[in-house]
Order: structure tokens, then C-alpha cells, then sequence
């Protein structure tokens, strides 16, 4: 099954209430536990503090920070962007430095645990930034510790009184595989949320009764894997779409 077909077949996920969340969660959870690759490395897992370093913000004073492009860049929680922050600030009197290669963490507040790849910047007291040690690539770093941050955005720890330190940093278990195989999980991934982005809604709930569910009132499902995870009455619920796609899409390469 290539993509066009997948896509043909089961874009109705993101008809499901959350389909969508749900399956991004579920392929970094997969990617950083080792599940998303057949024959991954069995690797002990180590704490963040043994295979990154970390540099806490520290604001600079308010006089010294300008928006008409002056010194260094600074970046604070509100340029937080999809993917890399959005410049908007500069500061004459840098304190904490962020680089390029590093992962930057929101520490305080509403946006604590949201994650982006790091600039050459200045960062303020509402910020981190997770610097990988020689091993460890970056985005492999990014996608392992978005199950972490997630946890923490849907929790309690998720609202305007959020504080992550370095104790809570430094606690995080990672799995370290070698560099061959860290490539191999973030081109999977990489690969997974461009179908997800890609995804059009269905407009026929029927059709996916009749994809991928066994109930009495659909046609019998012709793909196993559904029939035995499907519930025995009812439609597929969100969970069971994410995870038969995911068990389908793992295995095309």
C-alpha cells in the first residue's frame, strides 16, 4: 500500500473527534519508545541530563531590549512558532544564549512544555534551551520529548503557574539509539505528519463503517488487523483508527 492508496482509503480519520492529536501523539510516543521501526535497538535509557545541557533564560533588563533589530535577537515564550520562533525583539545586553542545533522549552506559564528548534538568539527567564551532546541529533531529541511536554500541557502542571527546572529536566528518560537509527525515526515521523497534514475529511461516515469496522450494521471489514482491534458494535472509535493506521503506515518501507 503506498501513500495515495492510504490516503484514499482512510483520510476519514480526521473526521474523528480528535483523530488528528490523537495520532501525533501516538507516532512520538511509538518513535521515542523504540515502536515505530521493525528491529530497533534494545538501548538502556538514560536521564536528559546525561546527554544534554541545559541553559536557563534570564531576562535582560528592559531598557535594553528594542524592536528596531539592534544586538541580539530575544526570544521569549510569545515567539514560540509552529515549528521555530518568529523574531520580533532584540536585546543590547544578552544574558542566557540559545544556538542553533538547540531544543527550546517553554519553563513558565500557560504555554509550559511547548517545544521549538532553536535560532541564534538571547532567550528570557521564560525559556530553556536543551543543547544535545555529540549522539544525540536534534530533531530525534525534539520528537522524544514531545510525549514528555504533552503530558504536561494536558495536565495540571499546563496552566498560567507552570514551572518546569532543571530537576524536572534533568528527570526525563530518553532512549538513545545510535545516530543510524535516531535518522531513521525522524525521517518515519517526518514522513507520518506530512500524511497528517495532507488528510482531507470524509464526507461519508459510511464508507468508513465499511473500511475498517465489524459491526452487524457494516460490511465485513477486509483488513484483519481492523476486525480484531474494532469493537464489537459500533463504528471505530478514534484510538482503534489511530492505531490501525499506524500499524499499516509503519511498515510500507
Amino acid at each position: 500500500m503506498d501513500a495515495k492508496q492510504f490516503l484514499a482509503e482512510f483520510g476519514h480519520i480526521a473526521n474523528a473527534p480528535g483523530g488528528v492529536v490523537q495520532l501525533r501523539a501516538l507516532i512520538f510516543a511509538l518513535a521515542s519508545s523504540g515502536q515505530l521501526l521493525q528491529n530497533s535497538q534494545d538501548v538502556a535509557l538514560k536521564s536528559l541530563d546525561k546527554v544534554t545541557d541545559f541553559v536557563m533564560g534570564q531576562a535582560p533588563p528592559g531598557n535594553e531590549c528594542n524592536t528596531n533589530g539592534k544586538g541580539t535577537v530575544f526570544i521569549k515564550t510569545g515567539e514560540f512558532g509552529e515549528l521555530y520562533p518568529t523574531v520580533r525583539e532584540w536585546t543590547t545586553k544578552p544574558l542566557k544564549l540559545a544556538k542553533k542545533g538547540d531544543v527550546l522549552i517553554c519553563v513558565v506559564g500557560a504555554t509550559v512544555g511547548k517545544l521549538n528548534l532553536a535560532i541564534d538568539c538571547a532567550i528570557g527567564r521564560s525559556v530553556a534551551a536543551i543543547r544535545p551532546r555529540d549522539g544525540l541529533s536534534t530533531k530525534y531529541l525534539y520528537y522524544t520529548l514531545m510525549p514528555f511536554t504533552l503530558r504536561l500541557r494536558s495536565g495540571s502542571r499546563g496552566s498560567a503557574q507552570g514551572v518546569i527546572g532543571k530537576s524536572e529536566l534533568s528527570s526525563v528518560m530518553l532512549r538513545v539509539p545510535d545516530e543510524e537509527e535516531q535518522s531513521r525515526i525522524v525521517a518515519k515521523v517526518d514522513e507520518l505528519m506530512a500524511l497528517s497534514t495532507s488528510w482531507k475529511p470524509s464526507r461519508n461516515s459510511a464508507a468508513v463503517c465499511k473500511t475498517i469496522c465489524a459491526s452487524p450494521s457494516c460490511k465485513p471489514s477486509p483488513h484483519p488487523q481492523a476486525r480484531k482491534s474494532c469493537k464489537p458494535t459500533g463504528c471505530a472509535s478514534p484510538t482503534t483508527l489511530v492505531s490501525f493506521f499506524i500499524r499499516q503506515t509503519i511498515f510500507w518501507n
